[in-house]
C-alpha cells in the first residue's frame, strides 16, 4: 500500500482532489452532481443531523449563563470629592 500511515494517506488524497477540483471545471460540475445526487438519495439523514445540530446549539444557548447588564448612565450617583482643609 503506497500510504500505509493514514495521516499521509489522507493528506495525498486531499491534496490529489483539491488539484483535481482547481484544475479541471468537467471534475467540479461532476462532483456538483454527484453531491447532489446523494444528498437527494440521503434527505432524511441529512436533514436528522441537521436538527439534531440545531437542537445541541439551542440547548447550548440555553444553559450558557447570561452576561451581567450594564448600569445605564441614569441611575448612577454622584459622589462628591472629598476637600482638603
Amino acid at each position: 500500500m503506497p500510504y500505509a500511515d493514514p495521516e499521509k494517506r489522507k493528506e495525498a488524497k486531499r491534496k490529489y482532489y483539491s488539484q483535481r477540483y482547481k484544475g479541471s471545471p468537467k471534475f467540479r460540475k461532476e462532483e456538483a452532481q454527484r453531491k447532489a445526487e446523494w444528498y437527494q438519495e440521503n434527505k432524511e439523514y441529512c436533514d436528522a443531523k441537521t436538527y439534531a445540530r440545531r437542537a445541541l446549539l439551542q440547548e447550548a444557548k440555553l444553559t450558557k449563563p447570561k452576561k451581567a447588564s450594564k448600569v445605564s448612565k441614569t441611575s448612577k450617583t454622584t459622589v462628591r470629592k472629598k476637600t482638603r482643609k
